[in-house]
């Protein structure tokens, strides 16, 4: 699923669940002048309503969800979400390498990764699909054409020294 499909799916289950945004409509003042030269002054009172959120709402949440998780890894920390799971950062000890193609002997410099954790509840999903859909095979970015750059891709993230 890609990030337009994504906020579509997001869009169409907070219609489904009747989660709307608040709108507030200030106070509006029209001057109307008749042929004659009469005005007069029409006030549209403010209102209140409740509407629901569009697509483009959606993406911003999501743009700003996706930064949000940029930034707090760029500063080290970890971002735990309850029954999704975490984020975070990993240091991978130096080692020495066997060089398949030349057989020497390289050293790899130890660095930071990011390490995500899955959480009980995409478990459970997981162990849903297995059950129910036997032979199955799940979309996959690749097979689907779908485009995978569209979060972007926090593993290359320059995190520096920690």
């Amino acid at each position: 699923m890609n990030k337009t499909k994504l906020c579509q799916a997001v869009a169409a289950a907070l219609r489904e669940n009747n989660i709307k945004k608040h709108v507030h409509v200030p106070k509006t003042t029209f001057k109307l002048i008749d042929p004659d030269g009469t005005s007069r002054n029409l006030d549209l009172r403010p209102s209140d309503r409740d509407v629901n959120f569009t697509q483009d709402d959606v993406e911003y949440f999501i743009d700003a969800l996706v930064y949000t998780i940029k930034e707090a890894l760029k500063r080290g920390e970890t971002i735990q979400i309850q029954g999704v799971g975490s984020i975070g950062l990993k240091l991978y000890k130096g080692r020495n390498i066997n060089d398949v193609i030349t057989g020497e002997i390289k050293y790899v410099e130890p660095k930071w990764k990011v390490k995500p954790l899955v959480g009980k509840e995409l478990r459970r999903c997981a162990e849903y699909f297995e059950e129910h859909y036997e032979g199955a095979e799940p979309e996959y970015a690749d097979e689907a054409g779908d485009d995978a750059e569209d979060f972007g891709d926090l593993s290359d993230l320059d995190i520096g020294e920690v």
